[in-house]
């Protein structure tokens, strides 16, 4: 995985930037295999990628690796939760 890169932004370009966001929402409603194929996605890329985003949340986030390794199975595990209820 490659480093990223962030700026700051102030109150207004965050306001703008999710009040396009929630336009685009609206708009694109995805179908639910769609859908379901996505959270998939993101489980196995959060699995494949697993040391790689603990460093991240440990460095950036200022997590302790046990916090990071729950954050993470948290997230992979509301990802396969939330594709199988799609199938539901």
């Amino acid at each position: 995985m490659e480093d990223y890169r962030f700026t700051s932004a102030d109150f207004d370009s965050i306001r703008q930037i999710l009040t396009l966001a929630a336009q685009s929402a609206v708009q694109m409603q995805p179908m639910q295999e769609d859908l379901r194929m996505n959270l998939l996605q993101a489980a196995r890329f959060l699995e494949k990628n697993e040391s790689e985003l603990i460093a991240l949340l440990i460095r950036d986030g200022g997590f302790t690796l046990e916090e990071a390794d729950t954050e993470l199975r948290d997230a992979i595990d509301a990802c396969r939760f939330y594709e199988q209820s799609i199938i539901s």
